[in-house]
């Protein structure tokens, strides 16, 4: 038998939860009750119970504290959060302590059993490690028949190809019956604010939870999928509509403030497959980044036209650019002028241009690293967690500004070490040096600005940078003409904008440097 703690300082709400509780069914026993935290913990300690389902605002020791003193003993339960309060920021700090659930009052017979359920069976997991999905408690009945179970597996395990087999063949080949009028329902969990997987792990228990025991459906079945889940059910009479659903989940949610669920519904088409029919269900979901504030959308049969990002990429040269001079204002114009040249493109090419931003970024940091002595660690941009942290965005606005965010972030950190790096008379002539580039600058004009001997700071330059002081401004004008170049200027007159009077002279210059003659240069970017 599993023992069960109950902690709150209203007797009449323990005995509600005791009445609650299908004690024989989930194999369970009422082990103790506690009126305060302080006494929890002494109990916890003497009784080792497996579960404990605490209030959390308590006289003496609160439960978020009561949690986090049993975590700090090392002793292993289930702990099951109670609260009359939905604010974010107490689920926010139980997550991080590894709650098992958190229940919002008033609290219901189902989600309760259904919490001390995972509950112990995550207890069953800890203890056999061969146990991948535990079995459901007793004899509580599984929320979905065990055909539509298994294709739901399937879907999760195969990412939803089955070539182009329809949804009814599917159903009929596990087992599984779809009676009347079948929809898919693509959702995804959205949240201005980072966030956690284990966050993610509980939203989609709640979702979960909600779908098998709504009664919105005759039969229904639930998967992750494609960054999100899908829904897939039937009715013998009125399919529900989506809006109607999306209300429904929003309030299994309540709890969670900053989080919101989007949903695109579709219908099979006649002789659909099935990955096609769920694609358009999240196609029509990933509209909620061109339309804020709307939640729920049903796809249409004509797709979206198939712009890609390459196709509307004027002036996005100028993102390398800035990055490699770390500047920050630079990048944000350049990011924020694509994603709007993106708007009600395919959501894909938003993430494909996305995906294409922090690889540059990335660039201009492996450039920086391999070019300045101790910034061999430094930390890349990880590209895989900000792109899941941009698909939970609400907005296309959010979107760009979580992106830039994290950009310029970097960008400013990189400045920082390479700011602690850097001998500050070195910084003073790179900074003289951008400045005049086009002017005739000698190493005594360098010399003179950091205050230093013009052979003591020729041999310190070289030291920090590996290149002599009269190269390095040849390499800063070069960099400065190939921009020029391949912004369309002519040869002539890039020759004079960098500090040379002799176009002659600068393209043999530019050769040598660079490799291809101007000309060459610029004909590669025509």
């Amino acid at each position: 038998m599993y023992r069960v703690l109950l902690v709150d300082d209203e007797i009449h709400i323990c005995q509600l939860i005791r009445h609650l509780v299908d004690w024989d069914a989930l194999r369970a026993e009422l082990c103790g009750v506690a009126h305060d935290g302080v006494e929890a913990l002494e109990l916890v300690g003497k009784l080792r119970p497996h579960v404990v389902i605490s209030d959390i605002r308590m006289s003496g020791m609160d439960g978020i504290s009561l949690l986090e003193k049993i975590r700090q003993s090392g002793i292993e339960c289930a702990f099951i959060l109670v609260s009359g309060y939905r604010q974010f920021d107490y689920a926010q700090k139980a997550i991080q302590l590894g709650v098992t659930d958190y229940l919002v009052k008033p609290i219901k017979k189902r989600e309760l059993n259904a919490a001390i359920e995972k509950g112990i069976a995550g207890l069953r997991l800890q203890g056999d490690g061969r146990e991948k999905v535990p079995e459901p408690a007793g004899g509580l009945e599984a929320p979905f028949p065990r055909g539509l179970a298994e294709l739901a597996r399937a879907i999760e395990d195969r990412g939803g190809d089955f070539g182009q087999a329809t949804l009814a063949a599917l159903v009929g080949r596990y087992g599984g019956e779809l009676p009347g009028c079948a929809c898919l329902i693509y959702g995804k969990f959205v949240c201005g604010e980072a966030f956690s997987a284990r966050t993610q792990e509980l939203l989609y228990d709640r979702v979960r939870s909600a779908v098998g025991n709504g009664g919105w459906f005759d039969a229904v079945f639930f998967a992750r999928w494609g960054g999100g889940f899908l829904l897939v059910g039937s009715s013998r009479g009125r399919l529900p509509g989506v809006s109607f659903l999306q209300g429904k989940l929003q309030a299994v949610l309540s709890v969670f403030a900053q989080w919101i669920v989007i949903l695109g519904m579709s219908e099979p088409l006649e002789g659909e497959p099935f990955r096609n029919c769920a694609c358009r269900a999240r196609q029509a979901a990933e509209q909620h980044y061109f339309h804020p504030g709307k939640t729920a959308f049903t796809a249409v049969e004509t797709p979206p036209p198939q712009v890609r990002f390459e196709d509307v990429a004027e002036g996005w040269a100028a993102l390398p650019d800035a990055m490699q001079v770390l500047d920050e204002k630079g990048v944000r114009k350049v990011v924020q002028s694509g994603f709007r040249a993106l708007e009600g493109a395919p959501f894909e090419e938003l993430f494909r241009y996305a995906e294409w931003v922090i690889n540059m970024m990335n660039q201009a940091l492996s450039a920086f690293a391999a070019a300045q002595t101790g910034l061999e660690d430094l930390q890349y941009l990880h590209r895989n967690e900000i792109l899941e942290q941009l698909y939970h965005c609400p907005s296309l606005v959010s979107l760009t500004a979580k992106l830039c965010a994290a950009l310029e972030e970097k960008i400013c950190s990189t400045r920082g070490l390479i700011e602690q790096m850097e001998n500050k008379p070195v910084r003073i002539v790179r900074e003289l040096v951008a400045q005049r580039y086009m002017e005739h600058i000698s190493l005594g004009d360098a010399a003179d600005a950091t205050g230093l001997n013009p052979v003591y700071l020729s041999v310190l330059f070289k030291k920090e940078t590996g290149i002599n002081f009269k190269d390095y401004v040849v390499n800063v004008r070069m960099d400065k003409a190939k921009g020029l170049l391949r912004s369309g200027e002519s040869i002539n007159r890039v020759a004079e904008l960098v500090g040379y009077q002799d176009a002659k002279y600068f393209s043999r210059l530019f050769a040598r440097v660079v490799g291809v003659n101007p000309t060459q240069y610029k004909k590669l970017y025509q």
